[in-house]
């Protein structure tokens, strides 16, 4: 295989490793969006839970509080803690998603920059292999016999 077949090989390879580097961004993105929609729909939930236990508090106020009504009022309120928990643990799982975009991001660069360096020692080789061959066509032109 000669040197410019080479030099073709790796930047195709560079090329392909850019695109990776590209998607990788784009998982990061997508990653920090998904963090950032799960603490909004936590802190809305929050803010939803808060209304509505005093919604239900005022409603109570106007019942006759029996222990029926009072287990009742305790379970809504235990059921409204519980599902927003479940969202609050959402944001951990969605925290190590990014982490892990972000980890595969910085390998795959990583991994490109040695690529690119690679590529561009190549191309130095090739553009110094090239200046040979023309210095050594002309030294043979200028040394024939006439």
């Amino acid at each position: 295989m000669s040197l410019v077949e080479l030099q073709k090989i790796r930047e195709r390879r560079l090329e392909k490793k850019q695109t990776e580097v590209m998607q990788c961004k784009q998982a990061v993105l997508n990653a920090e969006r998904h963090l950032a929609q799960t603490i909004i729909k936590v802190d809305q939930f929050r803010q939803f839970r808060l209304n509505h236990q005093e919604e239900l508090f005022k409603g109570l106020q106007t019942q006759i509080c029996t222990p029926q009504v009072m287990q009742e009022y305790q379970t809504k309120l235990f059921a409204l803690a519980q599902q927003e928990e479940q969202l609050r643990a959402a944001i951990p799982t969605a925290q190590n998603l990014l982490e892990q975009a972000n980890q595969v991001l910085t390998k795959i660069r990583a991994e490109m920059n040695a690529l690119a360096m690679k590529n561009e020692k190549t191309k130095e080789i090739v553009e110094t292999q090239h200046k040979a061959d023309i210095q050594l066509a002309l030294y043979v032109e200028q040394n024939q016999d006439p």
